[in-house]
C-alpha cells in the first residue's frame, strides 16, 4: 500500500478525559491532541462486515504513519463529523486505524 501525499486528509484528534464535576461525580469531556494526516477509506472487507453488521455503511478505515498517539476510544474529526476508534491493527510501516462513523455528541447537550 502506497500512502501519497495527495490522498492524505487532516484529521483533528481528540481524547475523552474525565474532570471533576461542579456538581456530583465526573464529567467526560474531549481534549484536543492535536492534528493527524492520514489517508481516510470507508470500510469495504467482509470480515469488519461481518463483525459489525450494518453499521460497517457508516465507518471509515485510516491509514496513519507508525509512531502515532491513537489509542482505542480516542475521537478522530474528519470532514466535520466525529469518529469513535474502534482498533488499530499495527504493521511494519503504518497503522490502519478502523472507526465508526456514529456521530459523538460533543456539544454537551
Amino acid at each position: 500500500m502506497r500512502l501519497m501525499k495527495s490522498d492524505e486528509k487532516e484529521l483533528i484528534h481528540l481524547r475523552p478525559v474525565e474532570r471533576e464535576s461542579g456538581y456530583i461525580g465526573t464529567v467526560t469531556e474531549l481534549s484536543e491532541v492535536g492534528t493527524l494526516r492520514g489517508m481516510v477509506n470507508p470500510v469495504t472487507d467482509k470480515l469488519s462486515a461481518e463483525l459489525y453488521g450494518t453499521r460497517v455503511l457508516g465507518m471509515v478505515s485510516v491509514t496513519l504513519l507508525s509512531g502515532n498517539p491513537v489509542r482505542n476510544g480516542d475521537i478522530l474529526r474528519f470532514s466535520g463529523t466525529d469518529y469513535k476508534v474502534l482498533s488499530i491493527a499495527h504493521y511494519q510501516s503504518h497503522d490502519i486505524i478502523t472507526v465508526t462513523a456514529e456521530r459523538v455528541n460533543t456539544d454537551g447537550a
